[in-house]
């Protein structure tokens, strides 16, 4: 394993500490190779951002969302064995953008201080290859899927 790959492995360990509610903000990553699983529509020129992104069951990740943080666009590859959805939030509003199947990639470009959730409804940990180009020195962190916040009646 080489060095950028522990470096991005150690960063997301650190993103999946941040589940217990707490930001984790992360700088800028570049160097990351090829953009060969960008979706259709993206960006043509490097990402500012590149995750192997795995969501565990029942989870949704949440990248951005603060009202401070810049606009972005997202390509997204579900690289695992179940479906994943992307959605946006924007305050209290979820809009959904599209469920990805395994194999299916999308892109979406998100407005300043507007949230991506990336939601797992199975119990199967999620696959994703995320790229973003442009703000990504912002927020992320873990929540559970509305399914299980209100199960346990939150």
């Amino acid at each position: 394993m080489n060095i950028t790959s522990r470096l991005k492995r150690k960063i997301w360990q650190r993103a999946s500490i941040a589940a217990a509610g707490s930001i984790c903000v992360l700088g800028v990553l570049s160097g990351c190779g090829p953009e060969s699983d960008a979706a259709a529509g993206s960006p043509q020129r490097k990402a500012d951002l590149r995750s192997n992104l795995q969501i565990e069951g029942r989870q949704t990740f949440v990248f951005a969302g603060a009202a401070t943080d810049g606009a972005y666009t997202a390509s997204v590859r579900n690289a695992g064995p179940v479906a994943v959805r992307l959605l946006s939030r924007q305050g209290e509003t979820e809009t959904p953008i599209v469920v990805l199947a395994p194999g299916e990639s999308a892109v979406h470009s998100f407005p300043i201080g507007q949230a991506a959730l990336f939601e797992n409804s199975t119990d199967t940990q999620a696959s994703l290859v995320v790229l973003v180009w442009g703000e990504t020195n912002v927020g992320m962190r873990y929540e559970p899927t509305k399914a299980e916040s209100k199960a346990a009646g939150k």
